[in-house]
């Protein structure tokens, strides 16, 4: 279904929802999660050193994750997570050695379920597991030839403390569909909220309403990525404030001399403090940069990690805004009550209509169009509908005056004839959540409002985003996000047909895209109906009802080290069930859990040509009835995009060891960021620095690009480009583009700004450019070899060695910092250089500097041969040279004769 165009008016329903396993939940080990003892049995735990003098146990039990990750790693294994068996680095071991790994990694494939009275606190860091359960295929194709369980796992955590009052009878062990209860908690915090956890959708291809976003890999983690953030500005506050300090300590001395600073003292102090600023930004890189490569690791980009079965790839974390999981469906009728009927449930193939007859079998057996002609000759479409049964009686019943009669009816005006003599009064509240359209032949370009009609009532809405007119996004043609939500009060019986009509603005006027009609009343009852069946059906009971008998219950709650909580860490406890105490445990009752929550279905859109009703695609909404005095239920919510400015600053490339023009490079840098939106638009905007003219070893720029950005998105990235300027052939390539990824931190900045505060996101990143074209290095002559033609000396002074690769990586230094666009507005700043740049070729330049300006006009290495060359060759001339001298003195003395004779 994901990127397919023509599959996104499709339901996710069981034909594709994934089902979720856990193991025989009657059993205790199915109840828990597995103790880091068990976890990290088959790893090496001894040697130390531990911190403070701990044992491994108790190590375990208190470090952070990123403390198993450094102690493993120094003895060769990678434990990127404290719920998963490490593994070892690389595939080079011994078969005895192997087959422990294998089964100690068979314990990452363990399920659970937590059970009622698990009681969540801040003292055991593991209490906040509450299930972990394995991904299968849907239940519609299990068993069809292809293994069902895959190697995928839902972990559901809790960040608040409470407690679990309720969860599902422990003879049900599968779960396969969106929306349905998993677990239900009471807070602990005084609230007294009722928390329900349902199970998630899987649904990927509406990121507006869901996305998931990865969290942790085989080497990063998005929590370092915040540290960093935090660190790097906790930092340069620091050094601002030692600045700030020094400057108040030299206003207070009072001394005339400072008062009377020349320029020079000025600048050598603002010196100074850019000195020590960029010490501490070198510093920060080289803290945060995580270099696979002098680790002699695989980074997962250039060479691939190897990766053994059930051991851990990564996490994907939902980030969806707060809006209730519900299952999509075609087919409401079923979806809504197979649970209660089991009639409906025994249609496996049945159409809509099928279902929906066979549901009100019992409740309506009278469904008829009718025509009345009022006094004034309209004419009024209405509907009779109620019960019609047949009794036998022993004598026939009295002719009653009101049948014999002509009574004018209630209700005849609003097109409605109701029978009250089955029905109840309600005043209902329809809430409707308009997602998306498909299926359209001509995509809007216009605003969209929706607007709901029931009976003489009519509001209207407008939609949060229009039409996606790109016909080069194949994920979205022919699908329009709307995403607009709808309130409606309503009396039941009465009037019953709710239309819900797509409107486009137009120079001339509104015009309707298509119309969608549903039946309220009919629903209400069978909600009304399901409800009743619900307290009565056996079958029901025996899924939901939980625990069949009140229990006491009691948990043991660990005592907390008051040494290691000050240091703000919560313990990995050993993981126990709550145990049975009619004294001092807790009362819980047998409960069943919230009803589910109303699907997403899709409606049919249709719109009149030439009298003609023609089908003009699909509505995708959700429509949630409740009575007027009742709680809302919580809508389909959107998350509301905010915008910012990107700004990235390039001071320096260093470390230049590829060339194109002889020994230098006309070298430029280029930034391409791409974002691709909720929508699933993709924007492109590539920018290029100024070009540094006979770069040689490194080149500067000081340049500083600006990107407006809208968040959240789903990929939000810069590509980084080496080139080199060539105004003949072109531009060639430097080295090969990298890419610096941005989601993490744009996604902090978003949290950010939700919470009120428009504190920027500061970060420096340092992008190593480690491929170029003919990177395999030639094999370089021996020495023995090029002794044979010379000696070893002038070997190596007249032939250099070329530069292994590892040695020959550029490194371009990249400040990034994210700010609001409010933010942006009060501090505007343009796009180029923020500073002149230094190292620059000029006439100046090559006046001061001859040798600087030599090297770079015929390069390092030309200009290194020349210079051994020299010495090679002019060094016997000056000795001969020498000679001849000394001889010529001596002859000039008389000495010569005396010499050779001598």
């Amino acid at each position: 279904l994901v990127g397919n165009s023509f599959r996104l008016a499709d339901s996710f329903d069981e034909h594709v929802a994934p089902t979720f396993v856990c193991g025989d939940r009657s059993s205790s080990k199915h109840k828990m999660p597995k103790a880091p003892s068990e976890l990290f049995e088959a790893c090496d735990s001894s040697g130390g050193p531990f911190p403070h003098g701990e044992s491994f146990g108790e190590f375990a039990k208190w470090a952070t994750t990123g403390e198993l990750q450094r102690y493993f790693a120094q003895k060769g294994w990678r434990c990127m997570t404290h719920l998963a068996a490490p593994e070892p680095e690389g595939k080079q071991r011994t078969p005895d050695f192997l087959s422990g790994v294998s089964s100690a990694l068979e314990q990452n494939s363990h399920t659970f379920v937590r059970p009622v009275g698990h009681v969540i606190t801040k003292a055991s860091r593991d209490s906040r597991l509450l299930a972990r359960l394995r991904m299968s295929r849907p239940s519609e194709y299990a068993g069809r030839g292809a293994p069902d369980e895959t190697s995928n796992y839902l972990l559901v955590r809790s960040d608040r403390e409470g407690k679990v009052i309720w969860v599902p009878p422990e003879i049900v062990n599968t779960f396969d569909h969106p929306g349905q209860v998993l677990m239900v908690l009471e807070a602990s915090d005084g609230t007294g909220d009722v928390i329900v956890i349902r199970v998630p959708s899987m649904d990927l291809r509406f990121p507006m309403e869901r996305r998931w976003v990865c969290s942790k890999t085989l080497r990063e983690r998005s929590q370092t990525v915040h540290r960093n953030i935090d660190m790097y500005q906790a930092k340069r506050e620091m050094i601002k404030a030692a600045c700030e300090k020094k400057v108040n300590v030299q206003k207070r001395s009072g001394d005339d001399d400072i008062e009377s600073a020349t320029n020079a003292g000025q600048e050598e102090r603002d010196k100074e403090q850019a000195s020590k600023l960029k010490k501490t930004e070198t510093m920060i890189a080289c803290e945060f940069e995580v270099s696979q490569h002098r680790r002699g690791l695989p980074d997962g980009y250039r060479e691939p990690i190897f990766v053994r079965r059930n051991g851990f790839v990564l996490r994907l974390t939902k980030v969806a805004p707060t809006s209730v999981e519900r299952r999509s469906t075609s087919n409401w009728y079923k979806a809504v009550l197979m649970d209660a009927f089991p009639e409906v449930k025994a249609l496996a193939t049945g159409s809509k209509q099928e279902t929906k007859d066979r549901a009100l079998a019992r409740l309506m057996n009278l469904y008829l169009p009718m025509e009345i002609i009022d006094g004034s000759g309209d004419t009024i479409r209405s509907y009779i509908k109620g019960y019609v049964s047949c009794l036998r009686r022993k004598e026939p019943p009295p002719v009653s005056a009101t049948a014999a009669g002509s009574q004018e009816l209630p209700l005849v005006r609003q097109g409605i004839l109701p029978l009250e003599k089955l029905w109840m009064k309600h005043r209902i509240v329809i809430c409707v959540s308009v997602l998306t359209m498909h299926g359209c032949e001509d995509v809007p370009a216009g605003k969209l409002r929706i607007r709901g009609r029931l009976g003489d009532q009519e509001t209207e809405a407008a939609c949060l985003s229009v039409a996606n007119s790109d016909p080069t996004n194949a994920d979205s043609v022919g699908c329009v996000r709307l995403y607009a939500a709808l309130e409606l009060a309503a009396q039941i019986p009465g009037p019953c047909k709710l239309r819900i009509e797509v409107l486009e603005e137009e120079a001339l006027g509104d015009s309707v895209l298509g119309t969608a009609l549903l039946d309220i009343e009919d629903r209400w009852y069978l909600l009304e109906i399901r409800s009743l069946r619900m307290r009565t059906q056996p079958d029901f009971l025996a899924q939901k009802r939980w625990p069949t008998t009140t229990l006491h219950l009691a948990s043991e709650l660990p005592e907390v080290d008051p040494l290691q909580r000050a240091r703000g860490r919560s313990p990995c406890i050993e993981p126990t069930l709550p145990k049975e105490n009619l004294v001092e445990g807790e009362g819980f009752e047998p409960i069943c859990p919230p009803g589910g929550c109303l699907p997403i279905e899709l409606f049919d859109l249709t719109r009149r040509v030439d009298g003609i009703e023609q089908s003009v695609g699909s509505l995708r909404a959700c429509v949630d009835l409740r009575l007027a005095d009742t709680e809302r239920p919580m809508p389909l919510a959107v998350e509301a995009l905010s915008s910012f400015e990107v700004r990235v600053k390039i001071p320096r490339i260093t470390n230049i060891q590829v060339f194109k023009d002889g020994e230098r490079n006309d070298l430029f840098i280029s930034a391409t960021l791409t974002i691709i939106d909720l929508y699933g638009q993709v924007y492109e905007r590539k920018v290029n620095t100024d070009t540094h003219k006979y770069a040689v070893n490194t080149a500067t720029f000081n340049y500083q690009f600006v990107f407006p950005v809208n968040a959240p998105a789903q990929v939000v990235q810069i590509e980084f480009g080496v080139w080199d300027e060539d105004k003949i052939t072109g531009e060639d390539v430097v080295y090969f583009p990298k890419v610096l990824a941005l989601d993490e931190e744009m996604r902090v900045a978003f949290q950010r700004k939700k919470q009120g505060s428009e504190e920027p996101v500061q970060l420096y990143k340092t992008v190593l450019f480690d491929d170029w074209e003919g990177r395999v290095q030639a094999p370089v002559p021996c020495r023995k070899r090029c002794c044979q033609l010379c000696c070893a000396c002038c070997c190596s002074c007249i032939v250099p060695r070329q530069l292994p690769d590892a040695k020959r990586h550029a490194r371009v230094e990249v400040e990034v910092e994210i700010v609001t666009a409010e933010e942006a507005l009060r501090n505007p700043v343009e796009e180029g250089q923020y500073r002149v740049p230094d190292g620059r070729f000029s006439v100046v330049t090559a006046a001061m500097q001859p040798g600087n300006t030599a090297q770079m006009l015929i390069g390092p290495k030309r200009l290194r041969l020349c210079r051994n060359f020299c010495l090679c060759c002019g060094l016997p001339s000056v000795c001969v040279a020498l000679l001849l001298v000394v001889a010529y003195l001596l002859s000039q003395m008389g000495l010569t004769d005396v010499i050779l004779r001598a």
